[in-house]
């Protein structure tokens, strides 16, 4: 069941990849994965998919779809990916996700003809607030953290919805133009 979860969705679509993985993600073979699963869909691109963790560097894991795209997360929060073109090469977050305030990432990308772009972002967050959410892993009580962030080049939204113990069930992270956000799902801690 692992092989099978961990292989569906890939291809164009992503309404119908989302529907088809969450259908093929029911309690009880959600509870039988033994190892950590991510969802990630990118709408503006039409693409989902499962992902499975593949490494560890300190608090950045990385996940890896079945096709080989990655993507490395620092507690949740998107710092890099590998595979899906103009990719983000590294982020310095700014300060941890649950911490309100005012603060600058430093965000480096590929431009698509193989050049590294830098970019000083000046980014803010703020709580929402709790609300109930019935995720993947049951319902659950997760405190919503909006994030923006402007630059000469570049201005995103990112949402976050976290747990009381600071873990990032799910999430709408931005990744470039060309991709736009992805929409992170946790589906095995």
């Amino acid at each position: 069941m692992i092989c099978m979860a961990a292989l569906i969705g890939c291809a164009p679509g992503p309404d119908q990849d989302v529907a088809r993985i969450r259908a093929a993600l029911t309690p009880e073979r959600i509870a039988a994965i033994e190892v950590p699963m991510i969802m990630a869909v990118a709408p503006d691109v039409g693409v989902a998919a499962t992902l499975l963790q593949v490494g560890r560097n300190g608090d950045v894991v990385t996940w890896q779809t079945a096709d080989g795209v990655q993507l490395s997360l620092l507690n949740g929060v998107v710092v890099a990916t590998r595979g899906l073109g103009h990719d983000v090469m590294s982020v310095n977050i700014g300060s941890p996700v649950g911490e309100a305030g005012h603060y600058q990432r430093v965000w480096s990308s590929l431009d698509g003809d193989f050049g590294l772009n830098f970019y000083r972002l000046n980014c803010q967050r703020w709580s929402l607030g709790i609300h109930p959410n019935d995720g993947p892993a049951g319902p659950a009580m997760l405190t919503r953290v909006i994030e923006t962030c402007e630059g000469p080049h570049r201005d995103f939204r990112n949402r976050f919805d976290i747990a009381a113990d600071g873990f990032i069930w799910l999430s709408e992270q931005w990744i470039s133009p060309e991709v736009g956000s992805l929409q992170i799902t946790v589906i095995k801690r």
